[in-house]
Protein backbone atom coordinates (compact mmCIF):
# COMPACT_ATOMS: atom_id res chain seq x y z
CA UNK A 1 0.00 0.00 0.00
CA UNK A 2 2.81 2.39 0.90
CA UNK A 3 4.43 1.62 -2.47
CA UNK A 4 1.21 2.56 -4.29
CA UNK A 5 0.96 5.84 -2.35
CA UNK A 6 4.58 6.68 -3.25
CA UNK A 7 3.89 5.97 -6.92
CA UNK A 8 0.70 8.05 -6.90
CA UNK A 9 2.52 10.93 -5.17
CA UNK A 10 5.31 10.72 -7.74
CA UNK A 11 2.79 10.69 -10.58
CA UNK A 12 0.94 13.70 -9.16
CA UNK A 13 4.21 15.59 -8.73
CA UNK A 14 5.25 14.75 -12.29
CA UNK A 15 1.94 15.89 -13.72
CA UNK A 16 2.07 19.13 -11.76
CA UNK A 17 5.54 19.83 -13.12
CA UNK A 18 4.41 19.16 -16.67
CA UNK A 19 1.30 21.27 -16.49
CA UNK A 20 3.48 24.06 -15.10
CA UNK A 21 5.56 24.07 -18.27
CA UNK A 22 3.32 26.70 -19.81
CA UNK A 23 3.46 28.89 -16.70
CA UNK A 24 7.28 29.01 -16.51
CA UNK A 25 10.00 29.55 -19.05
CA UNK A 26 12.20 26.67 -20.08
CA UNK A 27 15.56 27.02 -21.85
CA UNK A 28 17.16 24.58 -24.27
CA UNK A 29 20.31 22.99 -22.85
CA UNK A 30 22.73 22.93 -25.81
CA UNK A 31 25.11 20.53 -24.05
CA UNK A 32 22.32 17.96 -23.60
CA UNK A 33 20.70 18.49 -27.01
CA UNK A 34 21.59 17.05 -30.43
CA UNK A 35 20.29 17.43 -33.98
CA UNK A 36 21.50 14.99 -36.65
CA UNK A 37 20.83 14.57 -40.35
CA UNK A 38 21.93 11.94 -42.85
CA UNK A 39 23.14 12.95 -46.29
CA UNK A 40 23.58 10.56 -49.20
CA UNK A 41 25.89 11.10 -52.15
CA UNK A 42 26.71 8.92 -55.15
CA UNK A 43 23.42 7.07 -54.46
CA UNK A 44 24.95 4.77 -51.83
CA UNK A 45 27.32 6.73 -49.56
CA UNK A 46 25.51 8.05 -46.50
CA UNK A 47 27.03 10.17 -43.75
CA UNK A 48 25.70 11.38 -40.40
CA UNK A 49 26.17 15.09 -39.75
CA UNK A 50 25.08 17.41 -36.95
CA UNK A 51 24.91 20.98 -35.71
CA UNK A 52 27.02 22.06 -32.74
CA UNK A 53 24.97 25.07 -31.64
CA UNK A 54 21.27 24.94 -30.78
CA UNK A 55 19.30 27.38 -28.66
CA UNK A 56 15.68 27.72 -27.79
CA UNK A 57 12.97 27.92 -25.19
CA UNK A 58 9.45 27.06 -24.19
CA UNK A 59 7.64 30.28 -23.30
CA UNK A 60 5.00 30.77 -20.65
CA UNK A 61 2.46 31.05 -23.48
CA UNK A 62 3.24 27.51 -24.67
CA UNK A 63 5.41 28.24 -27.71
CA UNK A 64 8.41 25.95 -28.10
CA UNK A 65 11.18 27.35 -30.29
CA UNK A 66 14.48 25.82 -31.38
CA UNK A 67 17.08 27.88 -33.25
CA UNK A 68 19.74 26.07 -35.26
CA UNK A 69 22.97 27.95 -35.96
CA UNK A 70 23.62 26.83 -39.54
CA UNK A 71 27.25 28.00 -39.28
CA UNK A 72 27.74 25.27 -36.68
CA UNK A 73 27.18 22.45 -39.20
CA UNK A 74 29.54 19.58 -38.41
CA UNK A 75 30.26 17.09 -41.19
CA UNK A 76 33.68 16.15 -39.72
CA UNK A 77 35.34 17.68 -42.83
CA UNK A 78 36.26 21.38 -42.51
CA UNK A 79 36.09 22.27 -46.21
CA UNK A 80 32.70 20.55 -46.49
CA UNK A 81 31.44 22.51 -43.45
CA UNK A 82 32.54 25.74 -45.14
CA UNK A 83 30.89 24.79 -48.43
CA UNK A 84 27.68 23.77 -46.69
CA UNK A 85 27.52 27.17 -45.01
CA UNK A 86 28.48 29.25 -48.04
CA UNK A 87 26.75 27.43 -50.91
CA UNK A 88 24.00 25.26 -49.43
CA UNK A 89 22.61 27.18 -46.44
CA UNK A 90 23.89 30.56 -47.71
CA UNK A 91 24.60 31.62 -44.14
CA UNK A 92 25.60 35.12 -45.21
CA UNK A 93 21.84 35.63 -45.80
CA UNK A 94 20.22 32.84 -43.73
CA UNK A 95 22.36 32.04 -40.69
CA UNK A 96 19.64 30.38 -38.61
CA UNK A 97 16.90 27.80 -39.08
CA UNK A 98 14.00 28.02 -36.64
CA UNK A 99 11.55 25.31 -35.59
CA UNK A 100 8.42 26.32 -33.69
CA UNK A 101 5.66 24.22 -32.10
CA UNK A 102 2.56 25.63 -30.42
CA UNK A 103 1.89 23.52 -27.32
CA UNK A 104 -1.34 25.25 -26.34
CA UNK A 105 -2.80 25.43 -22.85
CA UNK A 106 -2.12 21.77 -22.15
CA UNK A 107 1.63 22.24 -21.88
CA UNK A 108 4.01 19.33 -22.13
CA UNK A 109 2.73 15.82 -21.49
CA UNK A 110 4.90 12.70 -21.33
CA UNK A 111 4.39 10.14 -24.05
CA UNK A 112 4.39 9.90 -27.82
CA UNK A 113 2.85 12.75 -29.81
CA UNK A 114 2.28 13.73 -33.43
CA UNK A 115 3.18 17.41 -33.73
CA UNK A 116 3.23 19.99 -36.48
CA UNK A 117 6.49 21.91 -36.62
CA UNK A 118 6.77 25.26 -38.40
CA UNK A 119 10.25 25.14 -39.90
CA UNK A 120 11.85 28.34 -41.15
CA UNK A 121 14.84 27.51 -43.36
CA UNK A 122 16.52 29.47 -46.16
CA UNK A 123 13.85 32.18 -46.10
CA UNK A 124 10.99 29.68 -46.47
CA UNK A 125 8.54 28.54 -43.78
CA UNK A 126 6.88 25.13 -44.12
CA UNK A 127 4.88 22.89 -41.81
CA UNK A 128 6.54 19.55 -41.14
CA UNK A 129 4.98 16.57 -39.35
CA UNK A 130 6.98 14.93 -36.57
CA UNK A 131 6.39 12.03 -34.19
CA UNK A 132 8.11 12.74 -30.88
CA UNK A 133 8.54 11.18 -27.46
CA UNK A 134 8.35 13.55 -24.48
CA UNK A 135 9.99 12.53 -21.21
CA UNK A 136 10.06 14.48 -17.96
CA UNK A 137 12.20 14.32 -14.85
CA UNK A 138 12.35 16.92 -12.09
CA UNK A 139 13.13 20.26 -13.80
CA UNK A 140 13.95 18.83 -17.23
CA UNK A 141 11.91 17.92 -20.27
CA UNK A 142 13.45 15.86 -23.08
CA UNK A 143 11.90 15.62 -26.54
CA UNK A 144 13.21 13.17 -29.13
CA UNK A 145 12.15 11.90 -32.50
CA UNK A 146 10.45 8.52 -32.59
CA UNK A 147 10.89 8.40 -36.37
CA UNK A 148 13.14 10.54 -38.57
CA UNK A 149 11.64 13.74 -39.96
CA UNK A 150 12.31 13.91 -43.71
CA UNK A 151 13.21 17.36 -45.04
CA UNK A 152 13.23 17.86 -48.81
CA UNK A 153 15.60 20.51 -50.18
CA UNK A 154 13.12 21.51 -52.90
CA UNK A 155 10.59 22.62 -50.26
CA UNK A 156 13.09 25.18 -48.93
CA UNK A 157 14.62 26.45 -52.20
CA UNK A 158 17.91 24.65 -51.51
CA UNK A 159 18.29 22.80 -54.83
CA UNK A 160 20.70 25.37 -56.29
CA UNK A 161 22.94 24.78 -53.29
CA UNK A 162 22.87 21.03 -53.91
CA UNK A 163 23.85 21.60 -57.54
CA UNK A 164 26.77 23.80 -56.46
CA UNK A 165 27.96 21.20 -53.92
CA UNK A 166 27.76 18.49 -56.59
CA UNK A 167 29.84 20.62 -58.94
CA UNK A 168 32.48 21.56 -56.34
CA UNK A 169 32.89 17.99 -55.07
CA UNK A 170 32.50 16.46 -58.56
CA UNK A 171 29.66 14.23 -57.41
CA UNK A 172 27.10 12.59 -59.71
CA UNK A 173 24.36 12.90 -57.08
CA UNK A 174 23.37 14.23 -53.67
CA UNK A 175 20.01 13.11 -52.33
CA UNK A 176 17.47 15.93 -51.90
CA UNK A 177 15.52 14.14 -49.14
CA UNK A 178 17.30 14.22 -45.79
CA UNK A 179 16.19 12.36 -42.64
CA UNK A 180 16.59 14.43 -39.47
CA UNK A 181 16.57 13.22 -35.86
CA UNK A 182 16.90 15.18 -32.65
CA UNK A 183 17.14 14.95 -28.89
CA UNK A 184 16.26 18.24 -27.20
CA UNK A 185 16.52 18.88 -23.47
CA UNK A 186 14.84 21.88 -21.88
CA UNK A 187 15.63 22.97 -18.32
CA UNK A 188 13.30 25.04 -16.17
CA UNK A 189 14.66 28.54 -15.61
Amino acid sequence: MQNIIRKMTGLALGLSLLSGAVSADWALDNEQSKLYYASTKKDTISEINSFKTLSGSISDTGTATVNIDLNSVDTKVEIRDQRMGKYFFETDKFSTATATVELGDEGIKPGTHDVTVKLGLHGVEQEVAAKVLVMEEENKVTVLTVAPVVINSTDFNLDDGIEMLKKLAQLPSINKAVPVTFLLTFAKE
